[in-house]
């Protein structure tokens, strides 16, 4: 090889030398930016974040205030939205704070596709009359499996039933609470109601009139060792001239005599806001205070 050939593929080397070396410093140049780009959107990002949760605190707080001049001036007009905004934060601030009460859903296993049906209308009329309360309750579902017919009926037959603010669990009451919390109402028990106690959990048993069977909760209750009682409904009303007299109710008349006494503990109130005016009860005419004592055993008293 001659000299000039040599030159020549020197030349060659070196230029392939300096071609390398500058890619390398383009890519690592390339990184380099690629990571302060990444950071910078991600700065970004929490910046637009903090901004969406200032938003809606703003928004929270203004028809808080909003609300509470209504309230004053009596008079409270407000959007759809505004108000769908405004039952959505109650029920979010009824969480670990309001009065706790636990739908039993472990009976309806038993039941017929009908009962399921009717009991999945129940479960939605309850959360309806929670979610328009003023001063929504804590609810559980228990003895609720996601694999469950009732579970696949309540999302075919209730819009937007997945979105409930609703603790749902497929574990017992017993499971998800101490034993020493729990009252289970029974129109059976014993034991009368005479006052909510807010360190108490008391548990609806999910039965529909067609599968209500004399002392069924009671006996289940029982058997797990919980204590229970009755609404007041014979200390509070009296017979009127006809109905059907019967105590025994829906889940959801039930969880409204509940919600009504958490809101203005008015038992007589209460009763009559839930219980059917064709069961036939009228108000007690003797009947003057509406906070009988019985605080005890969770707001209990024993049947005289």
């Amino acid at each position: 090889m001659d000299s000039g050939n040599h030159s020549n593929v020197c030349n060659h080397s070196e230029n392939q030398t300096i071609k390398d070396v500058s890619v390398d410093k383009e890519s690592a140049l390339s990184k380099n930016c690629l990571r302060k780009l990444r950071h910078h959107e991600q700065v970004l990002q929490s910046k637009r974040n903090k901004r969406k949760e200032k938003k809606v605190l703003r928004k929270q707080r203004t028809l808080y205030e909003k609300q509470k001049s209504a309230e004053e001036l009596d008079t409270f007009h407000i959007s759809k939205k505004e108000e769908k905004q405004m039952m959505q934060h109650r029920l979010m601030s009824a969480r670990g704070t309001a009065q706790r009460i636990c739908v039993d859903l472990g009976f309806s296993c038993s039941m017929s596709e009908k009962e399921l049906h009717k009991l999945s209308s129940q479960l939605r009329r309850l959360y309806g009359s929670n979610r328009h309360s003023q001063h929504p309750l804590h609810v559980f579902f228990a003895n609720f499996s996601q694999e469950s017919s009732l579970y696949r009926i309540c999302r075919e037959k209730n819009q937007g039933f997945e979105k409930y603010v609703v603790d749902m669990n497929d574990k017992s009451p017993q499971q998800l609470f101490r034993r020493e919390e729990l009252i289970y109402l029974s129109p059976d028990s014993p034991h009368v109601l005479t006052d909510l106690n807010p360190e108490v959990v008391y548990v609806i048993g999910g039965l529909v009139d067609e599968t209500v069977k004399r002392k069924l909760s009671l006996q289940a209750a029982e058997q797990s060792g919980l204590l229970t009682a009755r609404l007041p409904i014979i200390e509070w009303l009296e017979r009127g001239s006809k109905g059907t007299f019967s105590t025994v109710l829906s889940v959801n008349q039930v969880f409204d005599i509940l919600l009504k006494y958490h809101e203005t503990n008015d038992w007589t109130h209460a009763l009559l806001t839930g219980i059917p005016p064709r069961k036939g009860f009228i108000p007690k005419s003797n009947v003057k205070s509406s906070s009988p004592q019985g605080i005890q055993n969770g707001g209990m008293s024993k049947d005289s």
